[in-house]
């Protein structure tokens, strides 16, 4: 199997864009040389970051981009389901700023969160997003509007030879389905709908929250995904949590998540040039990222079969 491991900037302790001394502990110490820039930063300009991804790069960094970046000024909640007049500016800024990063640092793929069914919700302390009950929207109009936002999405995208990858997202720890993409029809439904070179970003935190909510079986999920999009499938996200919250705990060397890499390993990723696999668990020592990057390159070596 041809794979890559990142790290997500949300695993290093503190602000990401921290220059001292964290930045001289990630040259000389961190095995691996891949990061997907996503939360755990605070707003820098834009033109500091680029400062900052350049002297990564010339430590041989490599970078994958993820929704909720660059940070903003002022924080809201992304949403591209979003109505035209009910957020989705926001979130069109955020997105060509991203591929902007992208085209800059020869990133092949944006990857983001699908969105939800409300226009407009808040975070909670504990970073969730919340949504009052009469402001959620029927999935199916929600939905409509999503991919046809998606598809706006993909023609500026191509302006910038940027491909678009889309992540599956989960029933919130009330029970109550707030987002979209949540089981394998939905999935389903919506790459039919969308160009061929819209992949999946498959996030198994969030896969084992809505299999315990909605009730399937997760195995069956992913079963289906690689039988009918395996050539769709560009990244997969790593992070442990009690199927009842998206916590991103700790993945530890036994988890199942490990266990089931290997049931991608005919997977190629995006252009064929390897399945990109990206730990998410906030807050991780050093020691601990060099430890995980290699239990989870050993994994993706081996070849098994699903039982379901």
């Amino acid at each position: 199997m041809s794979a890559n491991v990142y790290f997500s900037s949300t695993c290093f302790e503190g602000n990401f864009f921290n220059t001292s001394p964290s930045l001289h502990m990630l040259h000389k110490e961190l095995e691996c040389k891949n990061i997907e820039l996503s939360g755990g930063s605070k707003y820098l300009a834009k033109e500091d970051i680029i400062k900052f991804l350049h002297i990564l790069k010339q430590e041989n960094y490599n970078f994958l981009i993820h929704n909720y970046f660059p940070p903003p000024k002022e924080n809201f909640i992304l949403n591209f389901a979003a109505d035209k007049n009910m957020g989705f500016h926001n979130a069109m800024f955020l997105f060509v700023e991203a591929l902007e990063m992208c085209a800059l640092f020869n990133v092949p793929y944006y990857s983001f969160h699908p969105g939800y069914l409300a226009n407009n919700g808040k975070e909670s302390d504990d970073g969730q997003f919340c949504f009052t009950k009469t402001s959620l929207r029927d999935y199916s109009e929600a939905n409509k509007i999503f991919i046809q936002n998606v598809q706006e999405m993909h023609s500026i995208s191509k302006r910038y030879s940027v491909a678009l990858a889309i992540e599956n997202l989960f029933i919130n720890p009330q029970g109550i389905k707030t987002s979209l993409n949540n089981n394998f029809e939905e999935l389903d439904q919506l790459l039919s709908c969308l160009p061929d070179d819209v992949g999946v970003l498959l996030d198994l935190g969030h896969l084992n929250v809505s299999s315990h909510f909605l009730k399937f079986n997760k195995y069956t999920y992913i079963e289906n995904l690689i039988t009918k999009y395996r050539d769709r499938i560009y990244e997969l996200h790593l992070s442990e949590n009690d199927g009842i919250m998206d916590q991103h705990l700790l993945l530890e060397n036994d988890s199942w998540q490990i266990e089931i890499l290997s049931f991608f390993a005919d997977c190629k990723g995006f252009q064929k040039k390897g399945l990109n696999v990206t730990v998410e668990s906030r807050r991780i020592p050093i020691a601990k990222m060099n430890e995980l990057y290699f239990c989870i390159r050993n994994n993706l070596t081996k070849k098994c079969y699903i039982e379901v």
